[in-house]
């Protein structure tokens, strides 16, 4: 059992009291100072404060605290982690170094750009002079921001450069943000929306939070100045699993491993304002806590203890590693452990690699696999699939050429399918969650082909509709929507994938939907991600209640959302209706080819200088 302390007093705080409260570990819990929120849930704390970093380190001591968790940026900012962590009292937040994160944005900036973390150009500057100069010499919109901490308004966003003019001067003449504007910073203005991602982390490992998005302008319309955020919803939809990986491959990781690597380890939960544009995910900021509103919404949805999390987090003791004997011709090598009172414990990253030969390939792998259990610790991972482009090489994506795969305007993530890292937490999810079109990056394969595909056509004369949006009714009531990835003179269907493995049942069951959705006749599915071109031509059943189980595999049943319950055919099951056109349709065939700078391999060619299709036949509307 545990006694527990949170510090600071808003509605963050409120929450993350609200969600400890839940835990079984607690003994007994104390918000310094809290509010009338949470006094109803947690022993306030008063005549101390915050920024007494003794006291509270008397506080601790004195009520046995075994966790101290810290709400607010300044706190850490100004070294709470460091005077609790030097007493022996565990705190569930980063040190003073590494929380310059958020509490510097001239040091995060520089962080990034050192890091090769993405974001938007940008300058600093500490003379009003120099200020004025850059500005007239930069050719876009910007965002002037503060560089220290400003309670969540030192961001400005001008509309003009007389604006811009004021702003610089009232931060760096007028000092209306004090010290935190002694420095400020010019970057380029990024567009898009905003998501915020919060993740937990040891310093070592990350497991981010659902994305959340919240509201900064004060009016409704995002009208007025930039609050701290006037309130926020989650799971934000629009925040893709493929966006996930992104963001924890490019954003997350590298942060905590770039803040390790500096001699700043990184250990509580580590939030990343991203800019979802054009060219993929950009940082717009880092903080070095929970974010407020974000909290608020994202904790009731988290149904892990959080209590456990944060203790695993601080807890620097890695884990117990039991190794079983193993046969003469396998080697267990240690990569990520250590020694602590006679026994092995992990120490971070990659742990071990189990090693054997054989005389086939498909041997070694079988002996591998027959024995990887025999060395386990608490959140084990490996791979499944260990050789398998040598096994199976038909079934291996060309890496080479996907990096090929570029218009020079985008940069361009060899992303493919993959799972939430999110499942490693559980959540509760309310409302209706359809996804149906696999929503990527400009930059990704499959969306660099529909571009192409929309071109071509277009310049053919024919009419064409990228990421076409239809309406899902059921029994009268909107439901969701779906997405094509095109559709030609309202006519045909074409879905383009990059897959690494055969198309398959899910895949023609999603433009069947699409057919059904347009009234369309015929569907093309092409998937560029294997070696060889495959593509199938998909046509429109006759049968209802086929396309209809097809649209069942993609929608998810959640509270408060009863669809009807699929049956056989004949029964008074409610159909479901879109909102589309119906035309009558003529014959038109056009030859399609893709510009030659792209490449595919194809069986007995090493790389094709073009990408060519056969004539498509496409049903276009007569007038």
């Amino acid at each position: 059992m545990m006694n527990v302390l949170v510090i600071g007093s808003g509605g963050r705080e409120h929450a993350i009291v609200w969600k400890v409260r839940q835990s079984p570990k607690l003994k007994h819990l104390y918000a310094l100072p809290g509010n009338p929120g949470t006094g109803a849930l947690a022993e306030n704390v008063s005549g101390i404060s915050v920024d007494d970093h003794s006291a509270i380190v008397a506080f601790c001591k004195s009520r046995q605290i075994d966790l101290v968790i810290v709400g607010p940026e300044a706190p850490l900012a100004s070294g709470m982690a460091d005077a609790l962590s030097a007493q022996g009292i565990r705190c569930f937040g980063p040190k003073r170094a590494a929380a310059q994160i958020e509490a510097s944005k001239v040091f995060a900036k520089d962080f990034m750009a050192r890091h090769h973390i993405p974001t938007a150009k940008y300058a600093t500057f500490t003379q009003f002079d120099d200020a004025i100069r850059y500005l007239e010499s930069v050719d876009y919109p910007i965002v002037i921001k503060a560089s220290g901490l400003a309670a969540g308004k030192g961001v400005i966003l001008p509309e003009t450069i007389d604006e811009a003019k004021t702003t610089l001067e009232s931060i760096l003449v007028d000092k209306m943000f004090g010290d935190a504007g002694d420095e400020v910073l010019i970057e380029e203005r990024l567009v898009g929306q905003e998501v915020s991602l919060m993740a937990f982390t040891d310093g070592i490992s990350v497991t981010p939070m659902l994305p959340a998005q919240d509201h900064k302008r004060l009016l409704d319309g995002d009208e007025g100045p930039n609050t701290g955020g006037m309130g926020a919803y989650a799971p934000a939809p629009i925040f893709t699993t493929d966006m996930m990986h992104e963001a924890t491959e490019y954003v997350l990781k590298p942060t905590v491993q770039g803040l390790k690597d500096d001699g700043t380890p990184f250990m509580g939960v580590l939030y990343a304002g991203l800019m979802l544009t054009q060219n993929g995910i950009r940082v717009l900021e880092f903080n070095c806590r929970f974010g407020d509103p974000e909290t608020q919404v994202v904790l009731p949805l988290l149904e892990t203890d959080l209590l456990e999390i944060a203790e695993a987090c601080v807890n620097e003791s890695g884990k117990s590693i039991t190794i079983e004997e193993l046969p003469e011709n396998i080697v267990c090598f240690h990569a990520g452990t250590k020694t602590e009172n006679g026994n092995i414990i992990t120490s971070g990253g990659r742990v071990f690699s189990l090693t054997t030969h054989s005389k086939t390939l498909s041997s070694a792998i079988r002996q591998v696999y027959a024995n990887i259990a025999k060395i386990s610790f608490d959140g084990v991972h490996y791979r499944n699939d260990i050789a398998y482009r040598a096994l199976f090489p038909s079934e291996r994506t060309d890496w080479e050429t996907d990096k090929r795969i570029s218009d020079g305007r985008v940069e361009y993530r060899a992303s493919k399918i993959i799972s939430l890292p999110t499942d490693q937490l559980t959540y509760t999810v309310n409302g209706l969650a359809m996804q149906v079109h696999n929503e990527l990056g400009a930059g990704h394969a499959e969306k660099f082909y529909q571009r192409r595909l929309a071109d071509l056509c277009k310049e053919a004369g024919i009419p064409t509709e990228i990421e076409k949006r239809v309406e899902v009714w059921v029994d009268g009531k909107s439901i969701g929507y779906l997405k094509l990835d095109l559709w030609i003179d309202e006519r045909l269907v074409v879905e383009c994938k990059s897959f690494s493995h055969s198309l398959g049942v899910d895949e023609a069951g999603q433009v069947l939907t699409y057919l059904a959705a347009t009234a369309s006749p015929i569907g093309m599915l092409y998937n560029f991600g294997r070696r060889k071109l495959e593509f199938k031509r998909i046509l429109q059943p006759k049968d209802v209640q086929d396309w209809q189980k097809h649209l069942y595999r993609f929608v998810h049943r959640t509270p408060g959302m009863l669809l009807p319950a699929l049956s056989s055919k004949g029964t008074s099951t409610p159909p479901i209706r879109f909102k589309s056109t119906i035309g009558k349709p003529v014959l038109v065939e056009i030859p399609l080819t893709l510009a030659p700078h792209c490449v595919w391999c194809s069986a007995g060619v090493r790389f094709a200088s073009a990408i060519r299709f056969s004539k498509l036949r496409i049903l276009r509307r007569g007038y």
